[in-house]
């Protein structure tokens, strides 16, 4: 792309915005469904989860509160588990892909 003091700012042959923005919306489809497709993927899977923060009642989990953490490859884990998670790692089963990552079961309780 054009951007002032670079060699392409030169060059001939530039593509049109609607073209660049056409192949834009591509990539970020294509993106989109390959991090759905490698989330659905882990689905039954047992991982540790970092637990880091807490957020109010989620309907999308029934009502429950909703813990938010990272496995050790960065991934998304939300779980309506009750009880005191942060900073604690806990194992957990990948249930389900929800919006923005996959929804867990702890597998062992956790006391407060």
């Amino acid at each position: 792309s054009i951007r002032p003091g670079t060699t392409a700012a030169h060059l001939s042959g530039q593509l049109s915005p609607e073209v660049k923005a056409s192949r834009v919306r591509r990539l970020l489809d294509l993106a989109g469904r390959q991090s759905l497709d490698f989330r659905r993927n882990l689905v039954g899977e047992t991982r540790s989860v970092l637990w880091e923060s807490h957020a109010p009642a989620s309907l999308e989990l029934g009502g429950g509160p909703r813990w938010s953490g990272l496995t050790e490859d960065y991934i998304r884990v939300g779980t309506s588990e009750a009880g005191d998670l942060e900073n604690r790692i806990t194992p957990v089963r990948l249930v389900s892909v929800g919006l923005d990552g996959v929804l867990a079961q702890v597998l062992r309780p956790v006391t407060c």
